[in-house]
């Protein structure tokens, strides 16, 4: 016998020789007809779109291939489990695995072109590489061949929220959650769309507290509820909501500390911003101004306390008449009309004021005219050098006032561009404040894990 072969006599077959290399072949063999046959069956339950006996079948110890991974994820997505379907996606991490998956989708879709559930699983594959738009015209071709296809629906109203086109995202959240309202994963994704879109808190809470509703322990739904009620103000209910979350995985555990972090720093930004109004400028003008903006609500009231701060060389005054107003907005939505007539009334005085000092300044010899007629109306009788000094002086003096016309312009321009009465910029809501986006980030967490375009728009890599 050659050396590196021997018998072996397996365990309890006493007396029984089977070689070593015919042993292994056979064990290769059994496994690799093992691997078919359960292939089969699983395309079989593909077909079936039966996503409970594919749960079953595949379950943690068995899904090794990224495909088997990938198939449970998207059966317990169905079944409702989305925090463990949130897990399974979670291992689709590297590159690599995205790609394999890709392939596999691909060849069933070259094998089963006409399947609802296979092309909602190659749009899936797509969207997971970038491929935007090609992942919704393949979730759009699973909805023609079956336009209840819950997956489908769901997964391109993902990629629209994902991708900016808010209106179609929430067309398809709205029409899946009318007709299939016990559905977490989609009143979850309209929840974020919610929060991605500003929409109000209230709209926020009702989404998340439907997919609560019918499954309490969803974690994205508890932590989009927590951040909804943060922002009507109440941050200590959003941070025990957030308490009852238990992550069972890495994956989820980070999202969750991540957003308590978040609504920590804004629960602090939120007591600042208190603090702002009832501390900074106690008993002075600005301090009076700003108290008469609440009393009045009128626009001599806001323009008088816009002069106060846009003269001030301290720049918590500006920042101080900016967080008011944003907060007094919150609370009296007519305000933001009185607001954007003041301010729209600064922009023609600061125009009247610059055109005059322009003027002024280009008109040098009018100017020393003006000056030497002023004198001698007076009786006083000046040489040239005087006159020049005179002439200086007034000249310094309008550059001086030039440059406070600059201040309060610069001053009005970042009012105009911050305040949504005037036309700026989106704001998301936390209590009486309003925060800007750049302040307040506003995740669109998905049990997907579709991941946005780095620059926004679609797009692939």
């Amino acid at each position: 016998m050659a050396d590196g072969e021997k018998n072996i006599a397996p365990t309890g077959f006493p007396g029984q020789e089977v070689h070593t290399l015919k042993f292994l072949l056979w064990m290769s063999m059994f496994s690799v007809a093992a691997q078919a046959a359960s292939s089969t069956v699983i395309e079989t339950l593909i077909m079936r779109g039966d996503w409970p006996a594919i749960a079953k079948g595949l379950d943690v110890a068995s899904a090794t291939r990224i495909e088997d991974r990938a198939l449970r994820a998207h059966a317990l997505l169905a079944s409702n489990e989305v925090n463990s379907a949130y897990c399974g996606f979670a291992t689709l991490s590297s590159e690599s695995d995205r790609i394999s998956w890709e392939r596999w989708t691909s060849a069933l879709a070259d094998r089963f072109p006409d399947s609802a559930v296979v092309r909602y699983l190659h749009a899936d594959a797509q969207a997971r590489l970038g491929r935007f738009g090609e992942a919704i015209a393949e979730f759009t071709r699973a909805l023609k061949a079956n336009p209840d296809s819950v997956l489908a629906r769901n997964g391109r109203g993902v990629v629209y929220a994902s991708t900016g086109r808010y209106n179609e995202a929430l067309l398809d959240f709205a029409t899946l959650s009318a007709a299939h309202p016990d559905f977490v994963d989609a009143q979850i994704n309209r929840g974020y769309l919610y929060i991605r879109r500003s929409g109000s808190a209230v709209s926020q809470a009702k989404a998340f507290g439907e997919a609560l509703r019918v499954r309490p322990d969803a974690i994205l739904a508890l932590i989009g509820e927590g951040r909804a009620l943060a922002a009507t103000g109440k941050e200590v209910a959003g941070v025990h909501l957030m308490d009852q979350a238990t992550p069972s995985c890495r994956a989820l555990d980070d999202v969750e500390a991540g957003d308590r972090r978040t609504l920590f720093a804004w629960v602090k930004k939120q007591n600042d911003l208190e603090k702002s109004r009832t501390m900074a400028y106690a008993g002075t003008t600005l301090s009076n101004a700003l108290r008469d903006i609440d009393t009045h609500r009128d626009v001599t009231s806001v323009m008088r306390a816009f002069d106060i701060a846009a003269q001030s060389d301290d720049p918590r005054a500006k920042q101080n008449l900016f967080f008011t107003l944003k907060s007094m907005e919150v609370s009296d939505k007519q305000l933001g009309g009185v607001i954007n007539q003041a301010l729209t009334q600064e922009r023609a005085i600061i125009d009247n004021q610059r055109s005059n000092l322009t003027l002024q300044d280009s008109q040098k010899y009018q100017v020393d005219a003006s000056i030497s007629g002023q004198l001698q109306r007076a009786g006083i009788g000046v040489g040239g050098n005087v006159k020049a000094s005179l002439s200086g002086d007034l000249k310094n003096f309008a550059d001086y006032q030039l440059n406070r016309v600059d201040q309060a312009d610069s001053f009005l321009k970042d009012l105009t561009s911050k305040l949504p009465s005037s036309g700026g910029a989106e704001t998301f809501h936390l209590g009486v404040a309003r925060i800007d986006i750049g302040d307040a980030p506003r995740p669109y967490h998905n049990t997907l894990l579709y991941l946005p375009p780095a620059r926004g728009g679609e797009g692939g890599r």
